[in-house]
């Protein structure tokens, strides 16, 4: 069994933040988006979601064009259905066209921005076929005998669209889960939006990877295109509390309590606290209440920010502490040392 990566596109401006709102689209709003944990650039496709043992492959190709027509539809549908017959068919979970927006041709109920195939108006499906089937005409990497009708209306049936939301922000604000009173500003968020693209740039800029074979999924990660969902929401806390939480180091609002401390256990405890909010950041089943403690300290911090560690921690939710199972009580007060030294407010 090997998979050849055959294709590869020169993409504009448009084209990356078309592709970057694709991957940020399975990390927030896909139905298997909890089961993704990396995403291969430009390897299977533009964005392919994988599980951690890439088992799972979550396929996507992405279009920046605004009124894409059925035809076209049909046209940019490709590349998908080129993995669906792959002989790593078995691995791909699912296949999702990302366009910007479709013509007024395409949808019986125009409202709709996540469809089916069988919520495209009739004419319009015709269309999306035979736009498919001649691009696989066209494609010397599609095998003809395996591009059948009944194959490609099987996959017709399965494949998944959606449709560009507004504002490139929509997509990163679901990630930062902290109250609105302390959301970041619509221009924090979209930086880190274009942070996000950017890294997602460095990867497709890297050397070619046409021809190149392999025969299993989790291989893609010796072509060094791989981002992993955790250095994403790892650059979205950072930027939230404008802080790198893994960097060693003590905070300084966190000396007093060190003091307090017999001299020769500074160092320990300090690495100690960095191991429990590493262990914590990271640990998968929690994740939702690391942000939800996050959220507590901030607006905590955000009422009365002169308070020293000690006091903050007195003022938190209990329930929201204990639901961080991996932290223990010096290691959430290094946390808030950290927040109170760098938050700005």
């Amino acid at each position: 069994m090997v998979y050849v990566f055959d294709t590869s596109e020169a993409t504009t401006s448009s084209g990356n933040r078309a592709e970057t709102k694709s991957l940020l689209h399975l990390l927030c709003f896909d139905e298997d988006k909890d089961d993704i944990d990396a995403f291969a650039i430009d390897c299977f496709n533009d964005v392919t979601g994988m599980n951690n043992f890439s088992t799972h492959l979550y396929d996507v190709q992405s279009k920046a064009t605004k009124k894409t027509s059925p035809k076209e539809i049909g046209r940019d549908l490709v590349t998908l259905f080129k993995n669906y017959i792959s002989e790593f068919s078995h691995y791909f979970k699912s296949y999702t066209l990302f366009v910007d927006g479709v013509s007024s041709t395409v949808l019986t109920d125009k409202t709709l921005d996540f469809f089916r195939f069988k919520d495209v108006a009739p004419e319009a499906q015709k269309s999306i076929y035979n736009g498919l089937k001649e691009e696989c005409s066209n494609k010397k990497y599609i095998n003809d005998s395996l591009a059948s009708d009944k194959k490609i209306n099987d996959f017709l049936h399965e494949v998944k669209f959606a449709l560009s939301k507004p504002s490139e922000t929509d997509y990163i604000r679901p990630l930062v889960k902290v109250s609105s009173a302390i959301m970041p500003s619509s221009r924090r968020l979209q930086a880190i939006f274009n942070e996000i693209r950017n890294a997602q740039s460095v990867f497709k800029n890297k050397p070619s990877i046409v021809n190149k074979s392999i025969k299993k999924p989790d291989q893609v990660y010796e072509c060094a295109r791989v981002l992993e969902r955790r250095k994403i929401e790892l650059l979205i806390i950072q930027r939230v509390i404008n802080y790198d939480i893994m960097k060693s180091g003590c905070p300084s609002s966190f000396n007093e309590y060190l003091r307090s401390m017999p001299p020769e256990d500074e160092d320990a405890i300090l690495e100690s606290c960095q191991q429990h909010i590493n262990l914590q950041f990271f640990d998968k089943n929690s994740k939702e209440a690391f942000w939800e403690l996050l959220d507590n300290v901030v607006s905590e911090l955000t009422n009365d920010h002169d308070a020293d560690i000690n006091t903050i921690f007195d003022r938190l939710d209990k329930k929201k502490v204990l639901a961080c199972q991996q932290l223990n009580k010096q290691s959430v007060l290094y946390f808030i040392a950290n927040i109170k030294d760098h938050l700005k407010l």
